[in-house]
């Protein structure tokens, strides 16, 4: 399974749902902070990296800043998109 641009995980984020991702594509690392990457981001194909993140994640959830969260915010996005027109 491969998406080009990570727009689940950037909605996932706007909502303050933390998640565990693979880091397989360009963009993914710029969407966390360097302290949440530690925990959300996951070497590609590691499995036991995987599960460990998740059950990390499951027992002390993580939260985003305010900040992380309204850089990936759809309506956020969209007024910067739309600036660029």
């Amino acid at each position: 399974l491969y998406e080009g641009s990570p727009v689940t995980l950037a909605e996932a984020i706007s909502l303050g749902v933390p998640v565990v991702t693979y880091n397989s594509s360009l963009g993914i690392k710029d969407l966390f902070s360097s302290d949440i990457m530690q925990c959300a981001l996951v070497n590609k194909q590691d499995i036991q990296g995987l599960t460990s993140a998740l059950s990390q994640c499951i027992q002390t959830p993580y939260s985003y800043s305010v900040e992380c969260m309204n850089k990936v915010c759809m309506k956020n996005m969209e007024k910067r998109f739309t600036s660029l027109i």
